[in-house]
């Protein structure tokens, strides 16, 4: 619930700022970054099918897509986000740069 009201028919993402009080008075605030959809390479720019022909071909995409889900879970971080919900799974990889 947002302000008193439902909001479980409506999706929305983002960023926010969420304030707790008690009795009128600010106990604690933070931000707050919404995914709507999961955390995880499926979320990167790629889109479409890749031909791999070579195990240097593959270690590079793999590459890749792990610096774009790094450099997503940073820029999450540089926000000043404290708190992350997501809509659907978060992968291995985003975990891991979330703990890192």
């Amino acid at each position: 619930m947002v302000y008193g009201r439902n909001i479980s028919s409506q999706e929305f993402g983002g960023m926010y700022c969420v304030v707790l009080t008690v009795r009128s008075i600010v106990v604690s605030a933070g931000l707050l970054r919404i995914f709507v959809g999961g955390v995880d390479t499926s979320a990167t720019e790629t889109k479409g099918t890749v031909l791999i022909h070579s195990a240097d071909q593959l270690e590079n995409y793999a590459k890749t897509e792990e610096a774009k889900v790094e450099e997503l879970i940073k820029a999450v971080a540089d926000s000043g986000a404290k708190v992350i919900v997501s809509g659907a799974a978060v992968g291995e990889m985003a975990l891991h740069f979330f703990k890192a």
